[in-house]
This record gives C-alpha cells, structure tokens and sequence, in this order.
C-alpha cells in the first residue's frame, strides 16, 4: 500500500491518484506506519492539485466561529475582571468592632448562627406545679426578650447561657402581643446582643429561628416568610398582626429571635399550629420596641398558695 502524502490515507500501489482527498500521486516507496502521533513524511513533496474551491457558506461559518470565541473570550474575561475587583472589595480591613454589636450580611445561615448565637438562651421556669423552659435573647447585656407566655405565672426564672446561669426579672410584658423582657441579676460580658429590624420582611424572605425546641440543645432551623399581618386566637385571646412561617417553631422555641441574613431579630417565635405542617406564627420585633423603651418596672411572681 502507498500513504497518501496529504491525507495519509492508504491507496492502492501505483495509484495516479488519492481515492480520498483526489490528489494526483507521484510513484513513491511504501512508507511504514508509524506510532501516533506520527511524524510528517520527510520526503520531497509532490506536486499538489489544486482542490476544489470550498463553498462560501463554510467559510462564513468559520469566520462566524472566530470571531464568537473573540466575543465569548471577552464576556469570561471581563467577568473574572469583575470578581477580582469585588475581592479586591472584600478584602479591604473594615473598622474593628464588637462580636456583639456587629450586623453585617452573613453568607448562610451558618454564618448567623455562628455569629450570634451566644446571644441566644434558654429559659428556665419555675412554676407552682412543675417547671417549663423556653428561649430568651440578649437586647443588651443586661435585658433580654422572650415570649410572654414563657415566663406567665413563673415563680422563680433562670436563664441559663450554655451552662452559665443568671437569675432574671420579669420587668415589662403584653399578654396581647405575647411579649416580655426580663432584666439579668448582672450584665452578660462577651455574648452577641442583638438589634432589631425596623421593617417586617418582605413573604419570601429567608430567615431562621434560633432555640431549644422540645428541651433539645440549641438548634437552628431554617425557612421564609410565608405571609404578613396573620391573626390567631389562643386562650380567648387575639394575637393580630403576625408574621407567619414555615420555618420549623416548636415548643421551647418559644420566645426565640427568627433573625435574616444580617443577624438582625426579625421577630419572636409565637406558636405553631396543631394538625399542620409548616404554619408558625412569629411576633414582630418592631411590636417589643415600646416594652423595651418603657421604664423597667419589677414584676410580682406567682405566688402558690
């Protein structure tokens, strides 16, 4: 067999001419086949014809190729130029400021949780039969928010931070709007304090609730907001102007911050409702605003009789 010098095709010995690519062939010595890749033929080439003229229409496409790969090349370009610059953005030294007092724009929620949750406690209250617990979070060093119904007909109440226990008083509270802020025995040095949200978030938003559903360790789970301005009746009494959930509330979330992706307490985890799957009820954060600017005025307990 004879190779072909163009195509290196196989052609029959003595052929004038290639069967594949038609190039007129010069008698030539069977070349032996080499390894791929193999190497270009070294010997004098012959005398080539001129191939037919290919159709415009093909060289249009590889024109048309070129010059997309031109403009594709420039969009990646230009987005990794974009990124280097918002790295660049990124890693300018901010203003040092205390772990407590810092809200910025978290990645995830396990950025939040990481961030804040030393700010988050569990309650513990003492009742005339039996005891209850809940969650409570820090306002400021000293004050904390929690649901009403937590601490309701409470004779004694502690608040225990990861195993460091301080004794609160009930010092303002609404059974309407299910909300209750409790003064520590002494300040709680180096725990997150939270800040509130002035605005109730958009249905949608993603948010978090942060607490010790069913007595468990501190535990995040995470969900949106389903619906605004929700109304439930417990007890004979109406709670208006909810925020509404499905982000996992159980009890002993109750009184638990549900915060966005920049720390900040969106609202108190409420209540749940029975026989349903994702339905919570968060009261608005912006509804403990007057409680916590209203003179702190000590609470009588329960008293057993």
């Amino acid at each position: 067999m004879t190779t072909c010098p163009r195509c290196r095709a196989q052609v029959v010995p003595n052929a004038h001419q290639c069967g594949y690519c038609g190039i007129a062939l010069q008698m030539q010595p069977t070349v032996q086949a080499a390894p791929y890749p193999q190497q270009p033929w070294s010997a004098p080439a012959p005398p080539v014809a001129v191939p037919p003229e290919r159709p415009r229409g093909d060289a249009m496409s590889v024109v048309i190729g070129v010059v997309a790969v031109v403009i594709v090349g420039s969009i990646i370009l230009g987005g990794v130029w974009l990124v280097s610059e918002q790295s660049n953005d990124g890693d300018r030294v901010a203003p040092t400021s205390s772990p407590a007092t810092t809200t910025a724009g978290y990645e995830d929620f396990s950025g939040v949780y990481e961030g804040v949750s030393s700010g988050v406690a569990r309650v513990e209250v003492t009742l005339c039969e039996g005891s209850a617990t809940g969650t409570a979070f820090l306002v400021a060093p000293d004050t904390m928010l929690t649901a009403y119904h937590v601490v309701k007909d409470a004779t004694g109440i502690t608040v225990n931070f990861d195993g460091t226990y301080h004794g609160a008083t009930l010092v303002a509270f609404s059974p309407e709007d299910d909300v209750a802020v409790l003064q520590l025995d002494e300040a709680v040095e180096a725990a997150h304090v939270f800040s509130l949200a002035t605005e109730v978030p958009n249905t949608g938003t993603r948010i978090a609730a942060i607490g010790y559903p069913l007595d468990a360790p501190k535990t995040l789970t995470e969900g949106t907001v389903s619906g605004k301005d929700r109304e439930i009746t417990v007890d004979g009494l109406v709670h208006s102007g909810l925020i509404q959930t499905d982000t996992a509330i159980n009890p002993g979330n109750s009184g638990g911050p549900l915060v966005d992706l920049d720390g900040q307490v969106i609202g108190i985890a409420d209540a749940g409702m029975l026989k349903a799957q994702g339905i919570g009820y968060v009261v608005p954060s912006g509804k403990a605003t007057p409680y916590l600017e209203a003179t702190p005025t000590e609470q009588p307990l329960a008293t057993c009789y």
